[in-house]
């Protein structure tokens, strides 16, 4: 495992910061999670998520890394 934990916030799968993960990557090694991929359900005041939210395990991934970088394309002036 890595030391550094890349998360692409991006809209898009294979957009132009994906492209900018990829060749970030050829030369150092990242472990890297693409939200995208995976299912988060809004906050729940019960503290009650079904198995298929994501959260959790997201979390203890990015304790496992030294460091973290938000890879996230500018859209209208804002980020992701």
């Amino acid at each position: 495992m890595a030391d550094s934990l890349i998360i692409n916030g991006s809209a898009r799968l294979n957009g132009n910061t994906q492209k900018y993960i990829s060749k970030l990557t050829e030369e150092i090694a990242f472990d890297q999670i693409n939200l995208l991929e995976h299912h988060f359900l809004p906050y729940n005041y019960e503290n009650q998520y079904p198995p298929e939210d994501c959260f959790e395990t997201f979390a203890k991934e990015i304790l496992y890394h030294k460091h973290l970088i938000f890879a996230t394309p500018v859209y209208w002036y804002s980020m992701s």
